[in-house]
């Protein structure tokens, strides 16, 4: 949600998302367009997973997945504590050209139910400066180019 309060300086854009929010908040703006793949809703994130957003999503390209995860370890990759979540965020990862994990710091070192993806998967992450060092070192010598925000 925080990344949509910064896409108004962009001329045009088409933007593809999972979660209800997100799309509700981009319908206020006039420089986007909006594609919502459909699938059964997660109450408690207001996200979109199953078979159907599963199967919209290979009909589709993106440069830039801005993807935020529950858990991030340089050895264990990225989690989330939903089976379904995790299988939808495979395939965003596949159609994506350049892959940005967006956390806060409270998520290193956790691990949930479900695998998403190796951090080899991950090209940019940007996070808070609460990230230890050992962290940072770790996903850099991985080949991650982390930011701090």
């Amino acid at each position: 949600m925080e990344i949509t309060k910064h896409l108004s300086r962009f001329t045009h854009l088409t933007i593809i998302s999972n979660a209800v929010n997100i799309a509700v908040a981009l319908a206020e703006m006039k420089n986007t367009d909006v594609i919502i793949p459909g699938g059964i809703l997660r109450r408690n994130s207001l996200s979109l997973v199953g078979s159907a957003g599963e199967e919209n999503f290979q009909n589709y390209f993106c440069d830039k997945l801005f993807l935020a995860v529950d858990g991030i370890n340089a050895t264990h990759g990225l989690s989330t504590p939903n089976v379904e979540e995790a299988h939808l965020n495979k395939m965003m990862i596949k159609i994506a050209k350049k892959v940005i994990v967006v956390t806060d710091s409270s998520k290193f070192l956790k691990r949930s139910l479900a695998v998403i993806a190796p951090i080899s998967k991950v090209d940019i992450l940007v996070t808070d400066s609460g990230i230890s060092s050992k962290d940072q070192n770790e996903l850099e010598d991985a080949g991650v180019q982390v930011i701090i925000a």
